[in-house]
């Protein structure tokens, strides 16, 4: 019997395995010598950069929409450990190390979540949702990107029919995480906020920055490989000054199976 099906007949083993799993993923942070930003502030740095909003319930999943309302619960309460944190110079901003226990007193409720290539009901389902708002925001400013993963599969169409291709961030505790350092002088601060409808995500600064940034698609196209619809799509940041693009940089190609079916008259290439 191999490890997965032993697994699966013994869910306390499961249990055992995922501890040990998130154990050496903390483990190893607290050990790789990064420094990990932990200040949260009351007050709102002075200058904003970068604003973002996401609508949080998505109506097109085709799953029952209680558990679109169990992702909403699930961000406010993973976002109490991040709003107002700050991420000073040198300081390296991990999503899971931001919001580790944060349903210690609160547990998260079951919400949609992609396992293996299938969409399962588990605790704190839903949180890519922050995540992926949360890269927008970091793409849009002078901060690093450490680490960043895309969606192996994107089960159904995005709830905003203008939103960016190709800019997600998924999740995974123990395996994929999202982080981003700061190399500049100055300081940084996340911002989450909620009203009834949007999620919203943007950064601050102490210092004042000149440059803006503006993240582009370009080149989106469908291709089918061996029976698989993909989406590709160029990124690219555009750099800003006094309202002209002084730089344009090509960040990188992403690429993403599509779980759903596509308009009509979408033109799938085969490649």
């Amino acid at each position: 019997m191999d490890k997965k099906k032993i697994l699966e007949k013994f869910p306390i083993l499961r249990k055992i395995r995922t501890k040990q799993i998130k154990f050496v993923f903390y483990a190893k942070m607290y050990l790789d010598k990064n420094k990990y930003c932990k200040e949260i502030i009351k007050e709102k740095l002075p200058y904003q950069l970068s604003k973002f909003k996401d609508r949080m319930v998505n109506t097109k999943t085709g799953y029952p929409i209680e558990y679109q309302y169990n992702k909403v619960f699930n961000l406010k309460l993973a976002s109490k450990k991040i709003n107002k944190i700050l991420i000073k110079p040198n300081e390296t901003f991990s999503f899971y190390m931001s919001v580790k226990g944060a349903d210690k007193k609160e547990k998260y409720k079951k919400g949609l979540t992609l396992v293996n290539g299938k969409i399962e009901f588990v605790e704190g389902g839903g949180m890519c949702q922050i995540s992926n708002l949360l890269f927008q925001v970091f793409l849009n400013s002078p901060l690093t990107i450490v680490e960043r993963h895309t969606h192996k599969i994107k089960d159904f169409p995005d709830p905003m029919e203008d939103a960016l291709k190709g800019i997600d961030a998924t999740l995974a505790e123990g395996f994929l995480d999202l982080k981003v350092r700061n190399d500049t002088q100055n300081t940084f601060q996340i911002i989450i906020e909620f009203d009834d409808e949007f999620i919203y995500g943007y950064l601050c600064s102490k210092e004042e920055i000149k440059e803006q940034y503006k993240i582009i698609n370009k080149d989106l196209r469908y291709i089918k490989e061996k029976d698989k619809i993909y989406e590709k799509v160029d990124i690219y940041r555009q750099t800003i000054q006094n309202e002209q693009v002084i730089n344009e940089q090509k960040l990188y190609t992403n690429k993403t199976q599509i779980g759903y079916e596509l308009p009509k008259d979408v033109e799938i290439k085969e490649e």
